[in-house]
């Protein structure tokens, strides 16, 4: 561009006016922006799908930005909800793979009036109406999205492949159940630890066996809603639940910018801090964000102690990295069998979405459901 501009001077502004003088200026500006593209993805050091991911976001972001807005915005609340579905699609469109091989049946019912979507594999008997399903092992898969966001259909495949490796793996009693909780703001804290415990609660009443999953605010869901049975001294869902699968958490929602992951990683990467922020004050007051049900890390000891076996996931560019490892190392120091894993080089929403690691996080998470289910 420098050495363009150069000839365009040193020949009295004349040459700016030929067709071959703008053909190049619109090669140059474009080359530009390309290798400005591309050097800025190769920094950050992620995975090709990741890296495409990235660039999605930064073409949209500085034309549409519907991750930060005022939470009363009806319209924009459900355009970002949308966005999120559709995201969801498009990644499984470019990177996903046919889980057609081994049929499946899904179905939406409702547990304890809370929605909830059933996947299991076809011909294994499970009730259509959900509060009769009783005496099965159960994945209770709790979705993330803030809090504010996120749907059944926004994480169908990952539920889909879950279970298509279950089958793979001679696991073909096992069924998950997708809980659609209320969201953010219409339904503020303690909503959505309400809903995901009355489904769990309701499980265990029914002898099934129990292991709670969940991504981002769901996982932050899937441990909450154990600590709320804790704290109501509900011994039947202590008793019911096996495990819990926590995939880059959110666990310290009373402090967005406590690790150094939050910054660093949230100033460049998928998941932005000022998302985060707005996530939080959207879900609650700031007396709720330091309630122990909201952010876990809060939560005391004795009650800590007493939540199941638990794996915590996490992703090396995520925002949320340092506190899950966090979260993890409170499990441990409270004497609960803690499992952490990170994949490196991925971003936040790669379980949900088939970026880079996603198949081997799922086969990951399959092969922990099938072995807490077959002791």
């Amino acid at each position: 561009l420098l050495l363009l501009l150069l000839l365009w001077l040193a020949d009295g502004y004349n040459f700016v006016n030929s067709e071959k003088m703008k053909n190049l200026l619109v090669v140059g500006v474009v080359g530009l922006i390309v290798a400005w593209l591309a050097f800025d993805l190769w920094s950050l050091d992620v995975g090709p799908r990741s890296s495409l991911a990235l660039l999605i976001v930064m073409l949209k972001r500085p034309f549409v930005n519907t991750d930060v807005f005022p939470n009363d915005n009806v319209e924009m609340m459900a355009k970002t909800r949308r966005e999120m579905d559709v995201m969801s699609r498009l990644g499984v469109l470019l990177f996903g793979k046919s889980l057609d091989a081994i049929p499946m049946a899904v179905h939406d019912t409702t547990i304890s009036s809370v929605p909830v979507r059933v996947y299991r594999r076809e011909g294994y008997l499970v009730p259509e109406n959900g509060d009769a399903i009783e005496n099965k092992n159960v994945v209770v898969f709790i979705h993330g999205g803030g809090f504010a966001k996120g749907s059944l259909d926004s994480h169908d495949y990952c539920n889909r492949h879950i279970l298509h490796q279950l089958i793979t793996m001679n696991h073909e009693d096992t069924i998950i159940i997708s809980v659609d909780y209320r969201l953010a703001p219409e339904h503020m804290f303690p909503a959505a630890v309400n809903d995901v415990y009355d489904v769990v609660s309701h499980l265990a009443s029914k002898g099934n066996n129990i292991i709670t999953a969940g991504d981002s605010a769901g996982g932050n869901l899937a441990t909450t809603s154990l600590l709320k049975a804790i704290q109501d001294a509900d011994a039947i869902v202590q008793h019911a639940v096996k495990k819990a699968i926590l995939i880059y958490p959110s666990t310290h929602m009373a402090c967005t910018n406590c690790y150094k992951s939050n910054a660093f990683l949230g100033a460049n990467y998928y998941l932005k801090l000022d998302s985060m922020v707005w996530f939080s004050f959207t879900y609650g007051t700031p007396e709720d964000l330091h309630n122990p049900l909201c952010s876990p890390m809060l939560a005391d000891e004795k009650d800590v102690a007493k939540l199941p076996p638990t794996v915590i996931i996490t992703a090396g560019k995520d925002p949320l990295r340092d506190e899950g490892m966090a979260y993890a190392k409170k499990l441990q120091d409270a004497g609960v069998s803690t499992t952490h894993r990170d994949f490196p080089n991925t971003i936040h929403g790669f379980f949900s979405v088939p970026l880079d690691h996603h198949e081997e996080a799922i086969d990951f998470v399959a092969g922990i459901i099938a072995n807490t289910f077959s002791t």
